[in-house]
């Protein structure tokens, strides 16, 4: 199979990429360069089709779907990284439609990201240029948010290719162990009123009958996981004791660890 492999913006004078704690230019460029010999040792042809230099970001953008469109690839792949005003975090793939040919390579490469402990944004919908101009089934990975410190400390692009890698090729990776692999007594010192939740999600997510609220205090827990912006935590003593629950890492911090 034929991989055309787009090093996102990454084309001096007109198209450049989003900045942030890191470039974006950068860390697509670190990506590819070990996601092609990866995909190349599992046997597939690899064409990078970014251009050198463009005047426009359209002529920038034409250059890469003719250079996959005119080389007959299978299949098209875009990297990139996001940001949004530091206030967003996470990996999400786009392709053209839920119909697109590409989409279950799409779902298998987010949820490979998303086992490296970044949040699963999922796979979305929307006709970027580099999507909808290719003839071949087409994927623009946000591999993650460039001006996201979290993001930035889970990256490695070693790791990222890897799971790119996998999820094009079908296999599925092993997701990474919780930042705290065993039990630890310590106090929650919740700073700001907010609720106990049965899992990661949104609170409009969940039903509100599942969740409880919490009051600025300290409170002995044995601290289980740490995973995605929030803390997994059995209360010692309380109306809670012995239950389990997650509460977001901006209304509290854990102190007196043991």
């Amino acid at each position: 199979m034929l991989i055309a492999l787009d090093c996102g913006h990454n084309a001096p004078i007109a198209d450049t990429g989003a900045r942030g704690i890191a470039f974006e230019d950068e860390l697509a460029r670190q990506v590819i360069a070990q996601l092609k010999p990866k995909l190349e040792s599992a046997g597939h042809e690899v064409l990078l089709v970014a251009p050198k230099s463009a005047q426009s970001t359209t002529e920038s953008l034409r250059t890469r779907c003719n250079n996959a469109n005119n080389a007959g690839a299978n299949l098209f792949v875009s990297i990139h990284f996001n940001a949004f005003n530091r206030s967003a975090n996470g990996t999400e793939v786009f392709v053209m439609a839920p119909t697109s040919k590409a989409r279950a390579q799409a779902q298998d490469v987010v949820d490979n990201i998303a086992k490296l402990g970044f949040v699963n944004r999922g796979v979305k919908f929307k006709g970027f240029y580099v999507i909808k101009n290719t003839k071949m089934p087409a994927m623009l990975i946000e591999c993650c948010f460039c001006d996201s410190k979290r993001d930035m400390d889970l990256f490695d692009p070693e790791k990222m290719a890897s799971a790119i890698a996998a999820g094009l090729l079908g296999v599925s990776v092993q997701p990474k162990p919780p930042l705290i692999d065993h039990e630890e007594k310590a106090i929650l010192s919740v700073t700001s009123p907010t609720l106990l939740k049965p899992s990661t999600e949104q609170s409009y997510e969940i039903n509100a009958v599942d969740m409880k609220k919490i009051e600025v205090g300290k409170y002995p827990v044995i601290l289980l996981a740490d995973e995605e912006m929030h803390y997994s935590v059995k209360f010692e003593n309380g109306a809670c004791r012995g239950e389990e629950w997650f509460i977001f890492q901006g209304h509290c911090e854990l102190i007196d660890k043991s």
